[in-house]
């Protein structure tokens, strides 16, 4: 099954907001243990940071929008968990792929 979901211009734009804002912060925790670091390791860091975390705040909203998927299906239609499906967040639209074993 194959959902596309509309995300609201301004609720995108929070929600990459609110990623970035989570990536900076834990940059700025990184800096205050690590006093000496260079440009380079800080730049380094910045980067490890953006792979491990590039949507903390975007797994979230992933959650939410399987759970309002599950609200509203049918009573004899099995509800899916988050692991049963992927999200792919493109500009303004989330699109869910859901697998039933």
């Amino acid at each position: 099954m194959i959902l596309t979901i509309g995300i609201p211009k301004g609720q995108w734009d929070f929600m990459v907001m609110k990623d970035y804002e989570i990536q900076e912060q834990l940059l700025e925790e990184w800096k205050l243990m690590n006093p000496d670091a260079t440009e380079e390791e800080i730049e380094a860091e910045k980067e490890q940071i953006q792979s491990e975390h590039p949507s903390d705040y975007s797994d979230k909203v992933r959650e939410t929008l399987v759970n309002i998927v599950n609200k509203y299906l049918p009573v004899n239609v099995k509800y899916f968990e988050p692991e049963d499906s992927s999200v792919v967040f493109e500009q303004t639209t989330a699109v869910i792929y859901i697998v039933y074993a």
